[in-house]
């Protein structure tokens, strides 16, 4: 059987309420007020935020689409911050999802064991 790579690229924009000068995506992490980024030590709060999170359904039925049309069983998300949309992939098309982001917050949530794994981006530049 042939593997295929399906790379997509999802970009969104924010707003922070505490973020002064400097990007620090720790402390983004760490903070209860960036409720966006904010990711807890505890899984029951984890699941509770993003549970309370509106996820966009049409996303989600693209993304399942071409999932099944492409048989795709796993899926690497890079840089996936809280991994929100990772978290609904995983719940409603019940694929293999691995999760890597540039924070030590990604540790949480491997924790949580709801991924199949997660990697901690320790060295990230671009080639170009």
């Amino acid at each position: 059987m042939m593997k295929m790579t399906i790379f997509m690229k999802i970009r969104h924009h924010s707003i922070f309420n505490d973020l002064e000068t400097d990007m620090d995506w720790e402390r983004l992490r760490e903070n209860p007020n960036e409720i966006p980024y904010y990711i807890p030590t505890s899984k029951s709060e984890y699941i509770s935020i993003l549970e309370k999170q509106s996820v966009n359904q049409k996303t989600i039925l693209e993304l399942k689409q071409i999932i099944n049309q492409n048989n795709i069983n796993n899926i690497l998300s890079l840089g996936c911050g809280r991994a929100s949309l990772e978290y609904y992939l995983n719940k409603i098309i019940k694929v293999k999802i691995d999760i890597s982001d540039l924070t030590e917050s990604i540790k949480n949530i491997k924790s949580f064991n709801i991924f199949n794994n997660a990697y901690l981006l320790t060295s990230v530049r671009s080639l170009t």
